[in-house]
């Protein structure tokens, strides 16, 4: 699986933005713009669980317990099946993330 960011693009950000809270107007202001030229593109849920799988090192063959048969599992990491609601809740828990990353 490749990584679904670009880690250069991530390495210049924190370069030029070290994370910290902000506590003045201007600050926030500040970062205001930076997001202009940082948006994030809309992903799909396919999109958040591949990233999320290649984040923990699961595998396709760990999500099989977890939605049912190898055949879902594959249909859903390629895009061919929707997440549905109930599979959404399930990985929400397993992953400790809400399960609307999981629902278009």
């Amino acid at each position: 699986m490749t990584l679904t960011f670009d880690q250069a693009t991530y390495a210049d950000l924190l370069m030029e933005m070290t994370p910290k809270v902000i506590e003045t107007e201007a600050e926030y202001e500040k970062v205001l713009v930076e997001a202009e030229y940082y948006s994030m593109k809309e992903v799909s849920p396919t999109e958040v669980l591949t990233h999320i799988l290649e984040a923990s090192y699961f595998t396709a063959a760990d999500l099989v317990g977890l939605l049912g048969s190898s055949d879902v599992v594959s249909e859903v990491l390629e895009g061919k099946q929707a997440i549905t609601k109930v599979q959404a809740q399930i990985l929400g828990d397993r992953f400790k993330v809400s399960p609307s990353l999981f629902i278009d």
